[in-house]
């Protein structure tokens, strides 16, 4: 298992995983004392902790989002789902249910956990920026569909952690880029996917 720089492995011992860690470095240009060997170090243990705690925050935080929205939501709409369909052919369309309107207590206007997405505001079929978020949504449950729920949790975690920043997240990159797509709804042919 990669568990990124700095880590030898995991080992399970009796009931007990443990992660190997090799010594911390500080990274290049941060030697020496003071505040930037302090940054470098929290955030080589913000790394390392991400490892550990991001599959149970994220489902901590779907915990939170389930008890606060307790409706199991409808299926995407059909005017939505038949425009976005050629974008997201190959998404298990009937798993998929919206939450609207939803509280959600970070503030984003749209939480995806597993193939649930949680949006703040009613739907707005012929709002673009409506579509917009629900196929940047809908990239989120592609992934989650390619990885694993598991696996999307995991690497969430740990990308935010290594990123500590939403607009730089690879994932987040992912879903703005397929949101792109949607502005062109009648005019742009889908894209494609390479799957050799």
């Amino acid at each position: 298992m990669h568990l990124g720089p700095g880590f030898r492995g995991v080992q399970v011992v009796g009931s007990l995983t443990v992660v190997s860690a090799e010594p911390f470095h500080p990274e290049p240009g941060t030697a020496g004392s003071g505040p930037s060997r302090l940054i470098a170090g929290a955030r080589f243990l913000l790394r390392s902790v991400s490892h550990v705690a991001a599959v149970p925050v994220f489902f901590s935080y779907g915990a939170v989002l389930a008890l606060l929205n307790p409706r199991r939501g409808t299926p995407v709409p059909a005017e939505i789902s038949e425009v976005l369909r050629p974008w997201t052919a190959d998404l298990e369309w009937p798993r998929v249910r919206i939450v609207a309107p939803a509280l959600i207590p970070t503030g984003h206007l749209g939480v995806t956990i597993g193939h649930r997405i949680y949006l703040r505001s009613r739907p707005e079929p012929l709002d673009v920026r409506w579509r917009d978020l629900v196929l940047h949504e809908l990239a989120h449950v592609r992934q989650v569909e390619r990885m694993g729920l598991l696996g999307f949790a995991h690497g969430y975690g740990v990308e935010w952690a290594r990123t500590l920043s939403y607009r730089d997240h690879p994932m987040e990159i992912e879903a703005r880029n397929s949101a792109g797509h949607s502005a062109r709804f009648t005019d742009a042919a889908p894209p494609t996917t390479d799957r050799g």
